[in-house]
């Protein structure tokens, strides 16, 4: 009977002491499978920002695309209001100075009036992007600016 509690007691304790290994050797198993998939992770993490990355590049562009044109279109209105001016400066006599002034204040005023949908239609854009540093961008060369009289132009 001795020998039957010896040897039952012999077999416990190996299976005590085999125990603790083979629960280490699946813990190790499981922290490879963890670190395989960490680098799969940071892997996915590295494409995926370099996607926002090309996206966001290509918005900037467009961006900066849409301001040229927009500098673009706001100097052809500033040159044609000013060429219709001169014109009309040229063909008509002394006696309508005043007509040609007042002419010339009501196409300010258009040119003006444009500008700031511009503008505004920019500021737009720069509040639905929530880009601040767009405003740095913006059409913001000159400022024009209307009094009670007449309007005028600072740079």
């Amino acid at each position: 009977m001795k020998d039957i509690i010896l040897i039952s007691t012999l077999f416990v304790s190996v299976g005590v002491c085999i125990h603790p290994f083979i629960r280490q050797r699946q813990t190790q198993e499981n922290m490879n499978i963890m670190l395989q998939e960490l680098e799969i992770l940071q892997k996915a993490k590295g494409n995926l920002l370099a996607e926002q990355v090309d996206g966001f590049r290509k918005h900037r562009e467009s961006i900066i695309d849409h301001e040229k044109q927009i500098s673009f279109d706001l100097e052809e209105i500033e040159q044609k209001g000013f060429s219709d001016a001169v014109r009309m400066g040229h063909t008509n006599c002394i006696d309508n100075a005043d007509e040609l002034v007042h002419a010339t204040k009501e196409r300010l005023i258009e040119i003006h009036d444009e500008y700031e949908e511009r503008e505004q239609r920019w500021n737009r854009i720069v509040i639905l992007l929530n880009r601040d540093d767009l405003n740095d961008l913006g059409l913001s060369t000159s400022v024009i600016c209307r009094t009670k009289d007449s309007p005028s132009v600072h740079a």
